[in-house]
């Protein structure tokens, strides 16, 4: 879609002024850049600057040799101009242009590059830029860009072909241009793109929804399934959580009587061990290889990535492969050294305090907690302190035990949705391997994921601009505080990078909250 190259001269030929980093337009589109490359990580090849100026030129460009993402004021307007969705507008521009960056698309060795401009569409033509090649990378940075936009936290889907149209008619562009697909060839791009995310997205919340009810095998084959269009740090990472959580459940419970800091982008899991018998050894030797080598090629894709690490670490001290834990924790802690992170410093502590007690020595692990919980009193580390004291960990808190209420979304419960695709072959089906099939499909502003496996587990959520209400008033926009009033405390909680999600077990409901605020929410049942 946002089709940036042409020579870096003729960029910087033009005379720009840099706006100030007090303005508040180079803070709202620094937020999102930051978001952004959280969300793609690839410390190995360093960061990007970020830039806005003021020239009407090239709408945004990078040049590769600095190291400089520009974003110009106009385009900042233009995704103005689209009101509640602005920033999902500068995530899908800003997403495009770091993907190119991150994919390494091979004209930057030379060039630098830029949305449109004629006198840069000629230039790319004289150098030899052929547009069938440049309509590959900018498939390759529509779909990963607008992959890593959702990651960050932004609703990247549908902005794409309006967001062109509106740029054009901003800049007065032509829509056909030397050296350049046209306007229409390049929303068809990113409609192509788009389409891929409709059906990438739906697997994702799947997945985060599953982990957060605590079917991690269901989760991680969502992951994997992912994987296979996205091989993406953060979603190898999380399906190796995934797998690594369900491996828990085949040890005997005194030997992961922990609560492992294992991270979904910093999240922490209680252990659950009730299936360890003989026969399960090999059961839960597979998932933790599994997981394992997922964990390894993330940490492949970018050595600086301090969650893959601690996460490994714990893989490993389950394999009883403690030596290596341990070397991994100290890569950890001299990434920490260089980039601190109070969440990660505290759950590396935690780490270490599991491996020290499993090795014996309680009394340097009763340390290593201490200074954790001095550092950041999570909640995993005061689980920990609780065992250490031989004390069992508290179950977590549940509902308050109000009357079930039927849940419904723009009027359809799951029931409804159950009938309806009885009745309907209307869906799309993904086959997540042994028998285990994904069906997805909107339905009225909402989204439904079915997820047959030896049962029928159907879940319905809301989509981004749904406006109605949960059986007890909640509707997006309202404050976590008041979820707890209505429902009481959630039987589960998954803390993610971008958000928590509160489960609600008796009430089949649970919801997304992010800044404070419910950004979503989910129900279902099985048949």
């Amino acid at each position: 879609m946002i089709f940036l190259i042409a020579a870096t001269l003729l960029c910087y030929s033009i005379e720009a002024r840099e706006l100030p980093k007090s303005s508040y337009k180079y803070q709202n589109a620094y937020t999102v850049f930051k978001q952004l490359k959280r969300a793609i990580g690839h410390s190995q090849k360093g960061e990007p600057v970020f830039k806005m100026i003021d020239t009407q030129y090239c709408v945004a460009r990078m040049n590769f040799h600095e190291g400089v993402i520009e974003l110009e004021e106009r385009a900042y307007d233009v995704c103005s101009g689209f009101g509640a969705d602005s920033l999902n507008a500068l995530a899908v521009l800003l997403g495009h242009e770091l993907t190119h960056y991150y994919l390494d698309h091979d004209w930057h060795n030379s060039m630098g590059s830029s949305f449109a401009s004629e006198e840069m569409g000629h230039e790319m033509h004289q150098n030899g830029i052929e547009v069938k090649s440049m309509e590959h990378m900018e498939s390759e940075a529509d779909e990963f860009g607008g992959i890593y936009g959702y990651l960050a936290g932004f609703n990247t889907l549908g902005i794409g072909p309006e967001l062109l149209d509106n740029i054009y008619a901003s800049y007065g562009l032509e829509e056909e241009m030397e050296g350049y697909p046209s306007l229409n060839q390049r929303k068809r791009i990113a409609h192509d793109a788009q389409l891929k995310l409709q059906d990438l997205i739906p697997v994702f919340d799947a997945a985060n929804y599953l982990t957060a009810m605590g079917l991690h095998e269901q989760a991680a084959r969502c992951y994997k399934q992912i994987l296979k269009e996205f091989p993406g740090r953060s979603i190898m990472n999380n399906a190796a959580v995934a797998l690594a959580s369900e491996s828990l459940s085949y040890f005997d419970r005194a030997e992961v009587a922990y609560d492992f800091p294992f991270e979904l982008d910093a999240t922490t899991r209680l252990s659950t061990g009730l299936k360890g018998t003989a026969a399960n050894v090999s059961v839960r030797n597979r998932l933790l290889k599994e997981a394992a080598e997922l964990l390894s090629s993330a940490i492949a894709t970018d050595p600086g990535y301090v969650t893959a690490q601690l996460n490994l670490a714990m893989v490993y001290e389950l394999m009883e492969e403690s030596k290596l834990a341990g070397e991994l924790l100290g890569s950890a802690s001299k990434q920490l050294a260089a980039r601190p992170n109070a969440d990660q410093e505290a759950l590396l502590l935690i780490a270490r305090a599991i491996i020290a007690d499993r090795g014996g020595d309680r009394a340097q692990a009763k340390q290593l907690l201490e200074q954790s919980l001095a550092i950041k009193p999570l909640a995993c580390g005061r689980n920990n302190e609780r065992v250490l004291k031989d004390i069992a960990i508290r179950p977590t808190e549940r509902s308050m035990g109000f009357a079930q209420v039927s849940e419904s979304i723009k009027g359809q419960k799951i029931a409804d949705i159950y009938r309806l695709f009885q009745d309907s072959q209307d869906h799309k089906t993904q086959y997540l391997g042994d028998e285990v099939k994904l069906h997805s499909k909107e339905v009225q502003c909402s989204n439904v994921v079915w997820l047959e496996a030896d049962d029928h587990l159907i879940m319905l959520q809301t989509g981004a601009h749904y406006d109605g209400s949960s059986a007890r008033e909640i509707a997006i926009g309202s404050k976590t505080r008041a979820v707890q009033r209505a429902y009481g405390m959630p039987s589960s909680q998954l803390n993610a990078r971008t958000g928590a999600y509160l489960v609600y077990e008796k009430e089949k409901i649970a919801f997304f909250v992010a800044r404070n605020e419910v950004q979503s929410w989910m129900i279902w049942d099985r048949y």
